[in-house]
């Protein structure tokens, strides 16, 4: 019997070539030593030094996937100067098709340019102007990865009421350079099939509690990946990467 897969490691690369042989195999010794199945997903942004081939190559791997994007997305940048959350140009579209669960997990790197505040993020459906609900945390109450504003909550009628949402997600780790990988888990079960969904970053407090606009300051935002199918055999990856 085939053992199911319980660790998708992926990593976005752009002109990697010197070092993807040896990142590929320091992966592979600490996962291996893990005792458990797993898969590297390597995604080429569009590089133009030769890491494209290198990585088709080690795709040969039995544990190593690739995906090659025909251009490089790299890092966009806006002006903070919105308190309902800053368009970063990465969108995507659902895919509800491959009748995974409807759980999303979006991972990113951001940050924000130097001044009084620092910032946060969330998933935006841009078909129906809806903030997407993030799993980090419950509904209703006083959340630090949330405010009190529409632009941070969602309400949804369900089963037992209409309950409110918490949607927006706090900066965490470096708030002024890139080293800061952010990642989330959404619930996409109240959106529909294509629907276009994209990251939107802010200006906020350091408990993420209030947005603000600051002209300043700038957002930054690269590498962003999104994936659908979290369950008990691990992360199972889509093709959901933003343009």
């Amino acid at each position: 019997m085939e053992k199911k897969l319980e660790i998708s490691v992926i990593s976005p690369v752009f002109n990697e070539k010197d070092n993807l042989q040896k990142f590929v195999e320091s992966v592979a010794k600490v996962m291996n030593s893990m005792n458990m199945s797993w898969e590297l997903i390597i995604v080429d942004d569009g590089s133009n030094d030769g890491s494209s081939e290198l990585v088709k190559d080690l795709a040969q791997q039995e544990n190593v996937r690739s995906i090659l994007l025909s251009k490089n997305y790299g890092q966009t940048t806006a002006s903070a100067n919105s308190t309902t959350g800053v368009d970063m140009n990465k969108k995507f579209n659902l895919n509800f098709n491959a009748g995974y669960q409807r759980l999303m997990t979006v991972m990113f790197r951001g940050y924000i340019s130097g001044g009084a505040y620092y910032f946060s993020w969330a998933i935006k459906n841009f078909t129906t102007g809806n903030m997407v609900p993030c799993m980090i945390d419950g509904v209703t109450g006083a959340s630090v990865y949330g405010g009190t504003g529409s632009n941070t909550r969602r309400t949804i009628s369900t089963l037992i009421g209409n309950q409110t949402y918490n949607c927006g997600v706090r900066f965490i780790g470096n708030v002024h350079g890139t080293s800061s990988q952010m990642m989330a888990t959404f619930d996409v079960s109240n959106e529909s099939h294509n629907d276009q969904l994209g990251l939107i970053m802010n200006a906020s407090s350091g408990s993420g509690t209030s947005w603000y606009s600051n002209p300043s300051q700038t957002l930054y935002a690269e590498d962003l990946n999104a994936w659908m199918g979290v369950g008990a055999a691990g992360i199972q990856y889509d093709l959901s990467y933003a343009t």
